[in-house]
């Protein structure tokens, strides 16, 4: 059983003033695992440390995998491993 982390939606505002840029707020992310046919899936979402400031075009640009790092990093090692603990639990 692997977990499989997906970024599923990026909040994010308008900077002040005439700038190009929006600022990253939050990250929605989806968590599933599999095992003997059943699927457990937890989804939730967190804030950004608000240091990611992009042209709205960039920001849809940036792969998928960077954003999940992203909300790995923000929910903490911890946290992931707590998230993916509680697939294994119910898929068992």
């Amino acid at each position: 059983m692997t977990a499989i982390w997906k970024a599923v939606q990026t909040d994010w505002q308008d900077t002040v003033g005439n700038s190009p840029n929006v600022l990253v707020t939050s990250l929605h992310w989806r968590c599933t695992d599999e095992a003997n046919g059943f699927t457990a899936s937890a989804y939730g979402s967190t804030g950004d440390d608000g240091n990611r400031t992009y042209t709205k075009a960039a920001l849809d640009a940036v792969p998928e995998s960077v954003v999940i790092g992203w909300i790995q990093q923000s929910l903490g090692q911890e946290q992931v491993d707590a998230i993916e603990a509680g697939l294994v639990a119910n898929l068992a």
